[in-house]
């Protein structure tokens, strides 16, 4: 049987629209220029990154600008939340970092049991840590301007098939803690120089950190873990199944980059927005 190879990201994809998944995971189109949102949690992520590697990187910049005239604002931003963050890191007490940005490839046994070459669960954990009783967490750093949903977290997707994947790596993890680096809700003003928006930004923050800075621990048990194992098996026999249609209620929530092309798909709108990248660009070291 021909090798698949399942991610998150592609589960997700797949769940929200499967026109999505075909243009990102069929055809594997990739935007030419990343949504801002992408831009700044990858930037967060990458610092942060650094910072639990022991490579703290104390001034964060962009070779190549994705958000035109507000990029002097949004590096003095990422600056401001990052300095305060690390000044209160949350893990900085209690838990001892073990693994970052660690990629991961698994096996997904069948409900019998049995395991094939064939199918394969890949990913990358931002964080894992160890607390001080020897208990393991996987951390997934978050940026968002809305605050953490527990009853949203106990749904998530990515994390649970994380989570899955170090059991079948022979580990017992107790669970997830989401780390969230919330955007700010002021906004710089008219006048305002980005050092004069950064000393708001960080009167703002030390004023009210709980509102820019929080944790949710998630627990799964035994029989969870039991559950996502199927629920990945089956998804491995339905993704990529046609028929292939669009969800556009999806499309108005996500701001999702391919709109342009489910209302027409042409050789020029293809080019003019997108170039052909690997099916699991994310992923560096574990799938060529």
């Amino acid at each position: 049987m021909k090798q698949q190879i399942l991610t998150a990201s592609e589960i997700i994809a797949w769940k929200t629209c499967r026109k999505r998944w075909w243009f990102s995971y069929d055809q594997c189109l990739e935007p030419l220029v990343p949504a801002k949102a992408l831009s700044y949690g990858s930037a967060v992520h990458e610092i942060l990154a650094a910072y639990y590697s022991g490579k703290f990187l104390p001034h964060f910049s962009v070779e190549e600008s994705v958000w035109g005239e507000e990029e002097k604002f949004i590096v003095k931003e990422i600056n401001c939340l990052i300095d305060a963050y690390i000044r209160r890191d949350p893990f900085a007490k209690d838990f001892k970092p073990v693994s970052v940005e660690e990629e991961f490839t698994v096996g997904v046994p069948s409900p019998k049991g049995y395991k094939y070459k064939w199918l394969q669960l890949a990913g990358k954990i931002d964080l894992t840590l160890t607390d001080g009783w020897g208990n393991l967490w996987l951390v997934d750093h978050k940026t968002s301007k809305g605050a953490l949903s527990p009853q949203w977290l106990e749904l998530a997707d990515q994390m649970k098939y994380y989570l899955y994947a170090k059991t079948q790596l022979g580990f017992t993890p107790m669970g997830i803690q989401y780390n969230l680096i919330r955007k700010p809700s002021i906004r710089p003003h008219i006048k305002d120089t980005p050092e004069i928006y950064a000393e708001r930004l960080s009167n703002d923050i030390e004023s009210r950190p709980e509102f820019y800075f929080q944790q949710q621990g998630i627990v799964k048990t035994a029989k969870d873990i039991e559950a996502i194992g199927l629920e990945l098996w089956q998804l491995a026999h339905e993704i990529g199944k046609r028929p292939i249609y669009q969800n556009p209620g999806a499309c108005q929530i996500l701001n999702c980059p391919y709109s342009d092309l489910c209302v027409k798909d042409t050789r020029i709108t293809r080019s003019a927005g997108f170039k052909v990248s690997r099916r699991h660009r994310e992923l560096q070291k574990v799938i060529n």
